[in-house]
């Protein structure tokens, strides 16, 4: 359970009046600018998105080549993240029947569609 400070009448009337003066036109454009001049929060579009082979889900950054699973990073500057979740146990027996199925057992097929789909078995 989470327990608030007690703050006095006069540090929540302080508070207050900061908050206000926070909202104002002027010091608004103050923050955006002094923002602007910090190198580490100022990035470029042409600096985002740039790892082709990586990609985001809810709950980790994949690696398109390998099939690893890693934490998500900020610093890969990946914009965009998947509402799925990473399921390296998954397996697909449905999809593996029906290709099977379509290419009539031929293996080098039902590789080569895969890929085409962007279905990849790592280890399998």
């Amino acid at each position: 359970m989470l327990v608030e400070p007690s703050y006095s009448d006069e540090h929540r009337s302080a508070l207050k009046k900061w908050q206000h003066a926070s909202e104002s036109n002027s010091r608004q454009k103050a923050i955006i600018e002094l923002a602007a001049s910090e190198k580490r929060l100022v990035k470029q579009s042409t600096d985002l998105d740039l790892h082709l082979n990586l990609f985001n889900a809810a709950d980790g950054t994949i690696d398109l080549r390998s099939g690893e699973v890693k934490d998500p990073d900020r610093s890969d500057l990946i914009t965009c993240v998947a509402n799925a979740r990473v399921r390296t146990n998954a397996t697909c027996p449905r999809w593996k029947q029906f290709i099977n199925e379509i290419m009539c057992g031929e293996q080098t097929q039902i590789a080569y569609r895969q890929r085409l789909c962007g279905y990849m078995m790592f280890g399998d």
